[in-house]
């Protein structure tokens, strides 16, 4: 069944430091994303970060503009001006994502990590940390996301062509720590962690 490429709706939650906003991607899970919390030694963020690859590709977080099962449109289905569209699918979920690139940004995260947030009964979870120019840009993008119905409140994360995950945005990130959690395992956290990180 094809959905329409109107502004449909879809579920996520994600946050930044102490904020939250709920997200899916990686394998069809829903993902959340939040602040690190609990003590130093219950919290993923008490272990040292992992850099990102210096000759990474930058990670590209792009606006979700519409969602739907199966396969991606071709780009001159997507309406007048097809060059304003890209197109991500998450196999695993079987969802399409459509997004707008020039309205998003790039980005070098500073580090990534997988590790166990037991405080908060998080699970495994993934934390990135971003740079001081890009913290600015992500809270400015993040709370104009934060107001759109979904799936406008998504934001793809892009790196080499691939989706890596579509967290939702529930309000401006201001933070400049994101930590990534809900139905991870242990491989699957620290694979999204990989990717961040480009390898």
């Amino acid at each position: 069944m094809r959905a329409s490429w109107g502004r449909a709706a879809a579920a996520v939650w994600c946050a930044l430091a102490a904020t939250a906003i709920a997200g899916c991607g990686g394998e069809g899970e829903d993902r959340v994303f939040g602040g690190p919390s609990g003590s130093a030694a219950s919290s993923p963020s008490a272990a040292p970060p992992s850099a990102v690859a210096r000759d990474a590709e930058p990670l590209r977080f792009l606006p979700v503009e519409a969602t739907a099962q199966g396969a991606c449109p071709s780009r001159t289905a997507l309406g007048a001006s097809p060059d304003a569209y890209a197109t991500y699918r998450d196999a695993a979920a079987d969802t399409c994502y459509v997004v707008t690139p020039a309205s998003g940004m790039t980005a070098r995260p500073a580090w990534a990590k997988a590790g166990y947030e037991a405080t908060s009964g998080a699970g495994w979870v993934v934390t990135v940390g971003l740079t001081g120019r890009d913290r600015a840009r992500f809270a400015r993008l993040t709370g104009t996301l934060a107001a759109q119905a979904p799936p406008r409140n998504q934001l793809a994360m892009v790196r080499d062509g691939t989706l890596l995950s579509a967290p939702s945005v529930a309000q401006a990130l201001t933070g400049g720590t994101v930590q990534i959690s809900g139905n991870f395992t242990a491989d699957s956290a620290r694979k999204l962690a990989r990717d961040i990180r480009g390898g």
